[in-house]
């Protein structure tokens, strides 16, 4: 979360800019994660993936596998169907297969599968410090930039984007600025712990789920943020704690990969300002914030 812009310039000489941002010098962030989904590779097998991983093994040298992710699409109107997590399978294939390229410390994460391209940063102790959105936009636009090249030099077809994703994983820790999952109207502005008269007591717990629709340059639909809090204690010392995802999910305006990116800076602008939005400013304060709108 910061204010200054990343100009991102590729092989083909594009640039994507990112405006300013809310900034926090000390953020609850434990997690960010920055996807791209595309129409399916087909032919992209493991040899396929073993060659990719050379162009980025000097910065991810640990791989793992694991299951694919299903695809997703946000929907609208009263037919939206339900997501479920169900299995990819590819035509004239086997099974497809999710590689996970790690670097040495196990924080910063490439994740591929033929149709999604995902990285990750993760905070693996108190002390690390969130390394701030434009370093890993900057990162995530170059690794898609090479990504689109391999597809290219090695004739497995074009990148068609469909559907780009922006998601934020914060954990706020109690003690600062409140104590007990009941007090959730001194981190939240949804919630005020009123009730209409004093036969309930104050709550053991909340959780909260909301949507909201992201509109296009013409106002229509083009994607959702979707927030959640939950209470949770943590694992290293029981301390309570809330756990709030914001995931801004959106349609690019084409299939390119400057709309890739144009649609990665809408869903960082949602999310960093959704989570403005319903955070109080006795919170913000607590975390440090220094500008932004």
């Amino acid at each position: 979360m910061e204010s200054n812009p990343v100009d991102i310039t590729g092989a083909q000489g594009t640039r994507s800019e990112l405006s300013p941002t809310p900034d926090f010098g000390r953020p609850p962030v434990s997690e960010v994660v920055l996807s791209v989904q595309f129409e399916p590779i087909e032919n992209m097998r493991g040899p396929q993936v073993g060659l990719l991983w050379a162009k980025f093994r000097h910065q991810f040298p640990r791989v793992e596998e694991h299951e694919p992710l299903a695809p997703v699409f946000e929907k609208f109107g009263s037919q939206e169907p339900a997501q479920f997590n169900v299995r990819l399978e590819f035509s004239n294939a086997l099974p497809a297969r999710r590689a996970w390229l790690l670097n040495e410390r196990g924080d910063q994460l490439l994740q591929i599968q033929p149709d999604r391209l995902i990285h990750n940063w993760r905070k693996l102790n108190d002390e690390d410090t969130y390394p701030s959105f434009r370093h890993l936009f900057h990162s995530f636009a170059l690794e898609l930039r090479e990504f689109q090249e391999f597809v290219s030099q090695e004739k497995l077809g074009e990148l068609f984007f469909n559907q780009c994703e922006v998601t934020y994983v914060n954990h706020i820790v109690a003690g600062a600025g409140w104590e007990t999952h009941a007090e959730l109207d001194k981190v939240f502005t949804f919630w005020s712990g009123r009730h209409s008269d004093s036969f309930l007591p104050a709550p053991e717990d909340v959780r909260y789920v909301v949507r909201y629709i992201i509109p296009g340059t013409k106002n229509e639909p083009i994607g959702r943020l979707h927030v959640m809090a939950s209470p949770i204690f943590r694992a290293a010392d029981k301390k309570a704690a809330i756990m709030l995802n914001l995931t801004a999910r959106c349609r690019p305006e084409d299939g390119s990969i400057e709309g890739a990116y144009n649609s990665l800076e809408t869903g960082h602008q949602w999310v960093t300002r959704g989570f403005v939005s319903i955070t109080t400013e006795a919170m913000h304060r607590l975390w440090e914030r220094k500008h932004g709108i």
